[in-house]
């Protein structure tokens, strides 16, 4: 992973993946704006900034934002699951 944006990308295609979703699926369950994780996902200069969106994403998924971010640190999270049925963190 060459840069920060590029790490944010992969590790967050690659949890989407792992998790046999979609984009549209995500979006929808974590409350994120599917045009966001889109371009989270598929634009080489989109990284996000600090913020709502990104906290979300990462309760979603579960993970420590050092790790969404940067690739780096412990993978899991200290944030509570989500407690919708549909979160990959309760299958």
């Amino acid at each position: 992973m060459d840069t920060t944006k590029g790490a944010f990308r992969e590790i967050l295609t690659e949890l989407i993946k792992e998790r046999n979703l979609t984009l549209t699926d995500v979006s929808r369950e974590s409350g994120v704006p599917l045009t966001t994780v889109w371009d989270w996902c598929n634009k080489e200069r989109s990284c996000p900034m600090m913020g709502n969106n990104l906290l979300k994403i990462a309760r979603y998924f579960n993970v420590n934002l050092m790790y969404l971010l940067f690739g780096i640190g412990e993978k899991e999270s200290l944030f509570l699951p989500f407690s919708d049925e549909k979160s990959p963190t309760s299958m």
